[in-house]
């Protein structure tokens, strides 16, 4: 319990009196963000979706990517991108797919279905894992109706970390479970005694496992076992703070900075210092060598009727050891795998 009685004081008093943020973002998502907790209007369905590709990565070894495809209709569907084979992989019905640290299972969340059909984001997701060998089924970590589970990633241990949220009696956090959905942990909430409502959000554990990054209502902490926790932004009515992303080796940290509606991805040190703005976008994730930041973009087309499509492309953003970007970029997918929309 060293991690809730330590973290759980200091998130609720660096946070419990923000005002709250509106808007909606570069996917055209509509979001309310608020210490009184969620707000009419902020429940997301795939019709409020730009279509593409969102919450990309990499494989421990770095072969793989891993991504939700958000499709004009239907379902999110987890898709695997092999860097070597150039093979696209249909997995299953998801979103927010995280990798074990030995690259053979996907742990990811899946929301219901409203009646009518569509998968909604926003509401009660649960999370699953899957084994990427043979034809297992996915196999249910949590089944909830009234908790919201999020941002799945893997802790040291092999556990799942997530993000969970529900009503005031359970709460909101951050907690581990066993990949058999055993053993559930809470190791970061608010303070008990804390009126606000907190909102958890982008656990990730750094590569050497001795540290967990994550935002709680819209600012960025970093904490270690046995130690506060260091807030490393300060939000402000108008701007946010959300999907950080270690580098490896831990000495970075990539970003996205929410302003005006608009996201952008930017690299900094991991003690907050000295940031480097990378793209417009948002959800980056690292290449396993640290050389490239991988961002979902934004990116509008224009059709011969005069109408203009959208989509949300996976672009690599070439940097250097200190976070600095070049005017090296290129698709990670070729043309013929990119969602419509994508050049």
């Amino acid at each position: 319990m060293l991690w809730r009685l330590v973290l759980a004081p200091v998130c609720a008093l660096a946070l419990a009196t923000l005002s709250p943020l509106e808007g909606s973002n570069a996917r055209g998502d509509r979001f309310v963000l608020s210490s009184k907790g969620p707000q009419p209007g902020c429940g997301l369905c795939t019709a409020c979706i730009t279509p593409g590709d969102v919450d990309p990565v990499f494989s421990p070894d770095g072969k793989r990517v891993a991504f939700t495809r958000q499709l004009p209709e239907g379902p999110t569907l987890i898709m695997i991108w092999n860097r070597r084979t150039h093979r696209l992989r249909q997995l299953a019905p998801g979103q927010h797919p995280a990798w074990s640290p030995d690259g053979g299972s996907l742990a990811f969340t899946r929301a219901f279905v409203q009646p009518g059909g569509g998968s909604c984001f926003g509401s009660e997701d649960d999370l699953y894992v899957v084994r990427l060998s043979g034809s297992a089924a996915p196999i249910p970590l949590t089944n909830t109706p009234d908790i919201s589970e999020s941002s799945p990633s893997w802790s040291p241990g092999r556990r799942v970390t997530y993000a969970f949220a529900g009503p005031r009696r359970v709460g909101t956090g951050i907690a581990l479970v066993r990949p058999d959905g055993s053993g559930r942990h809470v190791v970061v909430s608010a303070a008990e005694d804390d009126s606000s409502y907190v909102t958890f959000a982008s656990p990730s554990w750094s590569t050497s496992r001795t540290r967990l990054i994550y935002a709680a209502n819209s600012d960025l902490f970093v904490a270690r076992s046995g130690q506060e926790p260091r807030q490393l932004t300060q939000r402000t009515e108008t701007r946010a703070y959300l999907e950080p992303s270690w580098s490896p080796g831990d000495r970075l940290i990539a970003f996205t900075q929410w302003e005006d509606g608009i996201g952008r991805v930017y690299v900094m040190r991991s003690d907050g210092s000295r940031r480097h703005f990378i793209a417009a976008g948002r959800e980056p994730a690292w290449t396993r060598d640290g050389a490239s930041v991988l961002v979902v973009e934004h990116r509008a087309t224009n059709n011969s009727d005069g109408s203009q499509s959208t989509s949300n492309c996976l672009i690599l953003h070439k940097v250097s050891r200190q976070g600095i970007p070049s005017s090296t970029t290129r698709a990670l997918l070729p043309a013929k795998n990119r969602p419509p929309g994508c050049p």
